[in-house]
């Protein structure tokens, strides 16, 4: 999901009543994956195939049946996730 800023509470409750879920926003690069029975592919928001990350899809290929899942590649190091910019290197 696009997140669209805010500068105050009073923008997403203006009467100050309401149910509000927050999510972590992780900076990784947006992508889905497309799996079916030729394979696995990665796809950026703009269905540019990305390749740069074979790594990927073996685990994908072993989920059962066809799918698309949308998300965010990641890094990390240890348990914390690293910046968007150490998916950009090279």
């Amino acid at each position: 999901m696009l997140a669209t800023p805010v500068e105050t509470a009073d923008e997403i409750l203006p009467d100050g009543t309401g149910t509000v879920i927050v999510e972590e926003k992780y900076d990784g690069i947006r992508a889905q994956i497309h799996k079916s029975a030729a394979g696995v592919k990665v796809f950026s928001r703009t269905l540019d195939e990305i390749i740069e990350f074979p790594e990927l899809n073996p685990s994908f290929a072993s989920l059962p049946g066809a799918l698309i899942l949308d998300g965010e590649i990641l890094a990390w190091h240890g348990s914390r996730p690293l910046p968007f910019t150490e998916l950009q290197n090279g």
